[in-house]
């Protein structure tokens, strides 16, 4: 290149401007420069949705649908880490991360499939993630190399049909606060890491893991506990998170937020600050008709039926409230809403507004429809009983509140407009 000016331009000469255009992209995201990497910091804090202050990016980084994905102050992206984010559930990475070389996160799913990582989280190199339905990282942990963290299990028990075909299980995963998950450990869909706990080296984790315990092994099994001086608390916790099959009815929130899903936490942080008090019972997943009976009397009070509803165009969408016991025909419903025809609507319709899935619908999912998408529809009769039965977002809990206070302070705090119906019974 003698003489003669060295650019793009003169490398490329029959390049058009889109070309060099791209060209100059690879360049930058690929070299290692201390201008290169300046440029990639500025590409990507245009494009994502949320860009803290401090953020450095290595090279060869690839990050996919940038705005669904929110990143905070002094996060470190070293080189060739890949993100993808597949919808609106969204990756969001709190302040003081570091992301290590070829760190791989994906949420898989367009629809319900999310990350959210903690504050001072350190991801170890070759550490792959998933978030099919939801993965969650607590603050102040650390995970070494070559972890795999993964919402999803293949099903595989039918021999005449090929495996890519048969489904898979799925659920969310959360790792506790200030954890530690050592190099090449597996952790499952049917697993959990509670606060403070320790996963030694090369471990397969399919159980959940207690809060303070040391576990190792294939599968992994707790060897050790970890002493804390707050005994009389950690066993509360311990007491509150492992009797699932006992309806034990308790007042107010969760002891600790381990195992809970962002989105039920997020139901009591609002419930405190409106002063609205509620009593809560933990319970498997409230999936048969035997089980919700048990619930409604161990709560007193009746878990309404809740149904999510759109109009046949898929444009409006509607929350039902009525009694669990009353029978329901949309024809009933259409008519005093003046729509031609009511269905039930899309279980992603239902998570991309209200953050529920379902067997989980509730009232308390307004909360999280900002926008106000979703109409609030109340059966009359709903509104005589002194308590309503709901859940906080999630299947596993159900809370009583007093009716009064989820019609007034709730209603009136998420900015809902209800409409009351009266809907009839079988005989009337």
């Amino acid at each position: 290149m003698k003489n003669k000016e060295f650019s793009l331009q003169n490398l490329f000469p029959d390049a058009d401007g889109e070309a060099l255009e791209s060209l100059a992209l690879t360049l930058i995201m690929n070299d290692n420069s201390r201008y290169s990497h300046l440029k990639r910091c500025e590409y990507y804090s245009n494009k994502l949705k949320k860009a803290g202050k401090g953020l450095k990016i290595g090279k060869g980084v690839k990050i996919v649908n940038p705005e669904y994905i929110e990143i905070g102050d002094n996060v470190t992206i070293s080189d060739d880490v890949t993100i993808i984010c597949r919808g609106t559930g969204g990756i969001k990475i709190d302040d003081n991360v570091t992301l290590c070389e070829r760190v791989y996160l994906d949420t898989e799913r367009a629809d319900e499939g999310y990350i959210h990582i903690g504050k001072n989280v350190y991801i170890g190199t070759g550490t792959t993630l998933f978030g099919h339905v939801g993965l969650e990282i607590g603050d102040d942990s650390l995970l070494a190399q070559n972890i795999t963290i993964t919402p999803y299990s293949h099903i595989f028990d039918d021999p005449d049909q090929i495996i890519a075909v048969q489904d898979g299980h799925t659920r969310r995963v959360t790792i506790g606060r200030d954890c530690y998950i050592g190099m090449g450990v597996c952790v499952m869909y049917s697993a959990d890491v509670g606060e403070g706990s320790v996963v030694g080296a090369g471990s397969v984790v399919v159980k959940p893991i207690p809060p303070y315990s040391i576990a190792v092994g294939n599968p992994a099994k707790v060897i050790k506990k970890r002493e804390k001086k707050e005994v009389l608390q950690e066993s509360a916790i311990q007491t509150e998170e492992n009797n699932m099959d006992e309806l034990i009815i308790r007042h107010g929130r969760p002891i600790t937020k381990e195992m809970r899903f962002i989105y039920e936490m997020n139901c009591y942080d609002m419930l405190d600050e409106l002063g609205i008090e509620f009593d809560r019972i933990d319970h498997a997943p409230a999936d048969n008709m035997e089980l919700c009976r048990a619930i409604d009397e161990a709560l007193g009070a009746e878990i309404c039926k809740n149904l999510f509803l759109c109009n046949r165009q898929m444009t409006d969408f509607y929350l039902l409230m009525t009694p669990g016991d009353k029978p329901f025909k949309t024809k009933n419903l259409s008519s005093q809403l003046g729509v031609a025809r009511l269905s039930f609507a899309s279980e992603e319709k239902m998570w991309e507004y209200l953050k529920i899935r379902p067997g989980a619908v509730s009232v308390l999912g307004l909360m999280n429809d900002t926008d106000k998408h979703v109409r609030l529809i109340v059966d009359k009769d709903i509104l005589n009983g002194e308590y309503i039965g709901c859940h906080p977002c999630v299947s596993t809990t159900s809370l009583r509140i007093k009716t009064e206070d989820v019609f007034g302070k709730f209603i009136k705090a998420v900015g809902h407009e209800m409409t009351v119906v009266e809907l009839p019974w079988e005989n009337d």
